[in-house]
């Protein structure tokens, strides 16, 4: 747990909190959107905060034991993920679970392809979601790169424009946002259009394939060792369940395929036993992760955070079965030293905490700590309330 707080910029004070405004700080934020593999992009407050915890010295120990940390940097301003998106330090697509997601442009092709190989958008079921058949497809998307060649389009304004072509007169219902979106995604999926600036409120699409940052979309086996590669680096050691939760659940990959993946890997897999359990990890991260020193820590995360939704809800490693469903809903939880031990909530000038009784005594001294670096980051003074149960 400790080497996997390390990956998320989660234990330890990353070297540049604060870089300035413009292309050094995108590119900060790359780097910590780039270690958690993907970042979930809804509500986008979440996904600023998740990055603002980890572009902070939130969750290390207190300097006051004299370990020569620097103190807590004051939080990047909010919008940071939309500045990176600007210059394409990342992208927003729709990828796991249908929902969109943030990654950089390497990690987002890696998954784009192994989700487009599934070929979900070709089933009949698919097809009937939007009303629409696979020869609609080509049309489709040369007309979508006609409608977005000149910036950003909302769905209404491609709507209008793709709407004008007679051939395609019949996709209205798919092409209004219906039908979750079933005409847009596979445009994400085949690297055809990310998501652009939201204006006015009403979300965006742009071009992204003529994008020069954009490194289009490898084959697919390649783009699957990579990814689950990636997984592994950022989420080790994995269980096969996790590697089910996200390539199976999450992108609709058969189980089959996830164990050619690791045979592909070969000895740069090595299995490992994690409190009984078989789980696997990178060979170039063992000795590492073998090294790493327990630190405690105590964190207050937004809901589906990274630290959670990489592994899953469903792994009792990070959370409780009994707790799952807290999370699952969307509540911001405490982890303590990588566990999920609370929940808290701000109300006005209260941060209310809601205390798990079976995690024992609670670190006040820590706990304190993340109440002021909490108020800093929301620019008020703020009294803790608990409860426990």
């Amino acid at each position: 747990m400790a080497w996997r707080q390390g990956r998320h910029r989660l234990a330890t004070a990353p070297d540049d909190p604060s870089p300035a405004p413009g292309t050094a700080q995108n590119s900060a934020v790359a780097e910590v959107v780039d270690r958690m593999v993907a970042l979930r992009a809804w509500p986008e407050r979440s996904a600023e905060a998740a990055i603002r915890i980890r572009r902070a010295s939130a969750g290390c120990p207190s300097n006051s034991a004299g370990d020569g940390l620097p103190a807590p940097a004051a939080p990047p301003a909010s919008g940071v993920l939309a500045a990176a998106q600007e210059d394409s330090s990342i992208i927003r697509s729709y990828a796991l679970r249908g929902g969109s997601y943030f990654f950089t442009p390497v990690r987002g092709a890696n998954l784009l392809s192994v989700r487009a190989a599934t070929k979900i958008w070709a089933s009949p079921r698919f097809q009937k979601q939007a009303s629409f058949s696979i020869d609609d497809w080509q049309p489709l998307r040369e007309a979508v790169h006609g409608a977005c060649s000149l910036g950003p389009r909302t769905r209404e304004e491609i709507s209008t424009q793709v709407l004008a072509e007679p051939t395609l007169s019949h996709l209205q219902l798919g092409l209004s946002g219906a039908g979750a979106d079933s005409l847009y995604k596979p445009l994400h999926w085949w690297g055809d259009i990310c998501f652009g600036p939201t204006r006015d409120g009403q979300a965006t699409f742009r071009w992204l394939a003529d994008d020069p940052a954009w490194p289009g979309l490898p084959p697919a086996h390649e783009a699957g060792v990579q990814a689950m590669g990636d997984y592994m680096h950022s989420y080790g050691p994995v269980t096969r369940a996790n590697l089910h939760y996200w390539f199976t659940e999450g992108l609709g990959v058969r189980r089959a395929q996830l164990e050619e993946w690791m045979t592909a890997l070969g000895d740069e897999l090595v299995p490992v036993t994690v409190a009984g359990s078989e789980a696997f990890v990178l060979a170039a991260d063992l000795d590492d992760i073998r090294s790493t020193q327990q630190v405690e820590t105590l964190l207050f995360l937004p809901s589906f955070d990274p630290w959670l939704l990489g592994p899953g809800t469903a792994d009792t490693r990070i959370i409780a079965a009994s707790r799952r469903a807290v999370a699952s809903r969307g509540a911001n939880t405490i982890v303590h030293n990588g566990f999920v031990v609370g929940t808290w909530k701000t109300v006005a000038h209260e941060v209310r905490i809601s205390w798990f009784a079976e995690a024992g005594a609670l670190p006040q001294s820590l706990l304190d700590e993340q109440v002021q670096v909490l108020g800093r980051t929301l620019n008020r003074e703020l009294t803790a309330v608990l409860t426990t149960g």
